[in-house]
C-alpha cells in the first residue's frame, strides 16, 4: 500500500484584516505577487511544519503578530524553499523550551521586535538545518536571550546564519553548536560591517562567508 502526504496551503492574494489560523501540519502560506500581509497569524500547537512561499514564487512578508502556540515546548519547522520570505511581526510564545527550526534552501528573514514575547532560550532552541536564517539589526529578533550561557542555544547544522543591515552583536549567552549531523555550519556577514559573536562556539566545521 502507499501513503500520501497531504499539504494544506493558503494563497495570500491581497491585504486582509482577518486572522490566519494555521491548525494543520504541512501548511503553506504563499503569495502570487510580492506582498506584505498585516494579518495576525495563529499557529496551532500541532502545526509543527509550516512552509512560507512554497506555491507562490513571490516574496511574502508577515508583518502582523504571530502566535507561536498555546503551551510550552512547541518545536516548529519553518520551511522556505523559494527566495526570501520574511517575518517582521512580533512572535509570541507561551512558556519555555520552544524551538524554531529553519529548513528548506531559501532564506527566512526575522526582523520583528521579539525581546519581550519570544522565548527561544534553551539548548537547540534555534536550529538552521538548511538554507539561511537572516537576522536584521538586533539580537532581539531572536527573542529574549538566555539568562545564563547556554551551550548550543543556536545550532548551525548545514545551514547559514546571516547578519545584515547594521553592526550586530549576538548576545554572549547564545552559545553556537556546529554541525552535529552535517559536520559544518556557516556564518555569513556583509563586507565592511563589524559583527560580534562573543558566545562560545562548539564543534568543528565553521565556515565564514
Amino acid at each position: 500500500s502507499s501513503r500520501r502526504r497531504h499539504t494544506r496551503y493558503i494563497s495570500v492574494t491581497g491585504v486582509q484584516t482577518c486572522a490566519l489560523p494555521i491548525c494543520g501540519n504541512n501548511t503553506s502560506l504563499s503569495a502570487n505577487t510580492s506582498l506584505t500581509a498585516t494579518n495576525q497569524v495563529v499557529l496551532g500547537n500541532s502545526a509543527t511544519n509550516v512552509t512560507i512561499g512554497q506555491w507562490g514564487a513571490s516574496a511574502l512578508t508577515l508583518s502582523g503578530a504571530v502566535s507561536w502556540g498555546t503551551s510550552s515546548g512547541v518545536a516548529r519547522s519553518i520551511v522556505v524553499n523559494n527566495g526570501t520570505q520574511t517575518i517582521s511581526g512580533a512572535i509570541t510564545t507561551a512558556g519555555t523550551d520552544n524551538q524554531l527550526i529553519k529548513a528548506g534552501i531559501g532564506l527566512l528573514q526575522l526582523s520583528g521586535s521579539n525581546a519581550g514575547s519570544l522565548n527561544l532560550t534553551g539548548t537547540n532552541a534555534v536550529t538552521v538545518s538548511n538554507g539561511t536564517l537572516q537576522l536584521v539589526s538586533y539580537d532581539y529578533v531572536l527573542g529574549q536571550a538566555p539568562g545564563s550561557p547556554t551551550a548550543g542555544n543556536i545550532s548551525l547544522d548545514g545551514g547559514i546564519l546571516s547578519f545584515v543591515t547594521t553592526a550586530f552583536t549576538l548576545n554572549p549567552n547564545r552559545g553556537i553548536a556546529l554541525g552535529a549531523v552535517s559536520g559544518f555550519g556557516v556564518i555569513d556577514t556583509q563586507s565592511g560591517i563589524t559583527y560580534v559573536v562573543p558566545s562560545v562556539v562548539s564543534g568543528s566545521g565553521l565556515i565564514k562567508t
